[in-house]
């Protein structure tokens, strides 16, 4: 009787797991909606899909005149040499993918005052400038969208310039 009851209750433990994993990956998928899926525990891997016949090869093509990666940086709202520097370094961090300084540089930047374009969440991300003289992150900021766009904010949000637009 005990060890029916225990393995019942084993069983109610499981089950409550795995409801648990679920529900906190379909938060995780809401919250950044370009973050791949995950698979749970108690989940097989899946079969990767079958690749698509050769395509017939295409005409070479002449590469474009500049990656977005490195289109050119407009700083020329920027008045110090010295803030254009620290620009330039976060810029080239967030081009090749860090490392970044800060833990929060690359969380989503929810632009809840709507000063930068409407886009869905997850489509602007935030990275700290360095502010020199200050205790912790400071006031400016770059953010930047998933078309390689960056906006520069000195004064903690209020006001923005482009520093870079957005790749076709």
């Amino acid at each position: 009787m005990a060890t029916r009851r225990a393995s019942s209750l084993l069983s109610v433990a499981v089950v409550i797991a795995v409801a648990l994993v679920v529900a906190w990956q379909a938060r995780d998928a809401a919250q950044d909606p370009a973050a791949p899926p995950r698979a749970t525990p108690t989940e097989a891997p899946r079969p990767a899909p079958p690749s698509p016949p050769p395509a017939a090869p295409s005409p070479p093509r002449a590469p474009p005149a500049s990656t977005p990666a490195r289109a050119r940086l407009d700083l020329s709202a920027i008045a110090d040499p010295d803030e254009r520097a620290a620009i330039v370094a976060v810029v080239e961090a967030i081009d090749r993918g860090g490392p970044f300084t800060y833990r929060k540089d690359g969380a989503v930047f929810e632009n809840r005052e709507k000063r930068l374009p409407v886009e869905p969440r997850g489509y602007w991300r935030e990275y700290t400038v360095p502010t020199p003289d200050e205790d912790d992150r400071g006031a400016r900021r770059l953010v930047a969208g998933q078309r390689h766009e960056l906006r520069y904010t000195r004064d903690h949000y209020r006001t923005f310039v482009v520093v870079r637009g957005p790749s076709p």
